[in-house]
């Protein structure tokens, strides 16, 4: 016994409707589609628009506007702000590892370890002088030192990076380091 219906539910739009407002579907008990014609159509119209959104973004980004505009931002205040702010959270710290296993990570990580190599070999020259005093014992090793704040120091600051002022050094923490350096920066702008 075959019971024929003449109107039905679309729980999309939440609203009883004829049985001709609904597609075809042989695959449900009732041999209609799920949701009325007029949402299946808007929800076709949804992803075909957001594919369309996609397409064109896609095609942007690769315009030399936007490759400005991407520049102008990265440098503006803000975009330093989120920058640094995602590379703080967790998931930037999880991106940063992931990209250091991969070969660009690990190329990136060695053109920058060589740039700074070559701008500032006093520097380099300097940590290995201290590397190696304290490896032959003329200066203790920094974990016995504590910073003039209290903390634990953790470096060995250089007020200068001539030669004869390698051995020259202050212990400090890395956030009195961090200071120090900032405040120096500040001095010579």
């Amino acid at each position: 016994m075959s019971t024929t219906i003449i109107s039905k539910h679309c729980p999309k739009c939440k609203t009883v409707l004829s049985v001709t407002s609904f597609g075809k579907n042989r695959s449900t008990s009732d041999g209609y589609s799920c949701y009325c014609k007029a949402c299946q159509k808007r929800y076709r119209e949804t992803d075909i628009q957001k594919a369309i959104r996609q397409a064109y973004m896609a095609k942007y980004h690769q315009t030399e506007k936007h490759k400005q505009y991407d520049k102008a931002y990265k440098e503006s205040k803000y975009g330093r702000a989120m920058r640094k702010q995602y590379r703080q959270s967790d998931a930037g710290k999880v991106a940063k590892r992931r990209y250091e296993q991969t070969l660009g990570g690990k190329a990136a990580m060695k053109r920058g370890t060589d740039g700074h190599r070559q701008r500032f070999p006093d520097r380099r020259q300097a940590g290995v002088v201290v590397n190696n005093a304290v490896a032959a014992g003329h200066l203790p090793p920094i974990s016995t030192r504590v910073c003039s704040c209290g903390k634990q120091a953790e470096h060995y600051h250089h007020p200068s990076y001539d030669k004869d002022q390698r051995l020259n050094v202050i212990p400090v923490c890395a956030d009195c380091h961090r200071n120090i350096h900032k405040e120096l920066a500040e001095a010579v702008k």
